[in-house]
């Protein structure tokens, strides 16, 4: 694996608690989002990625809140839940 992407890796395993903090918790309100998606294209670009110059697969996207946030934000993404609500298998 790429030295970079091995940094990368790592940053995002210690940067997981907070990102996620609260968000199985139903933390949906729009301030949180966009914390959250600062958060994310903080660690990309510190990594030499554009949050908007690539795909972007969130695993595990529930109702789809996050995702739908990152798609008006101009981000390429599409989300999957195996326990979705609102009745839809994924997300596009």
């Amino acid at each position: 694996m790429d030295e970079s992407l091995k940094k990368f890796n790592k940053e995002v395993r210690r940067e997981r608690t907070t990102f996620f903090r609260d968000w199985e918790d139903g933390d949906s309100d729009l301030e949180t989002i966009a914390i959250r998606y600062r958060n994310l294209e903080r660690i990309l670009f510190s990594h030499g990625m554009d949050l908007k110059k690539v795909k972007v697969l969130e695993l595990g996207s529930g109702n789809a809140v996050f995702l739908d946030y990152m798609k008006k934000q101009s981000v390429d993404a599409v989300g999957v839940d195996v326990r979705p609500r609102g009745g839809k298998s994924h997300h596009k």
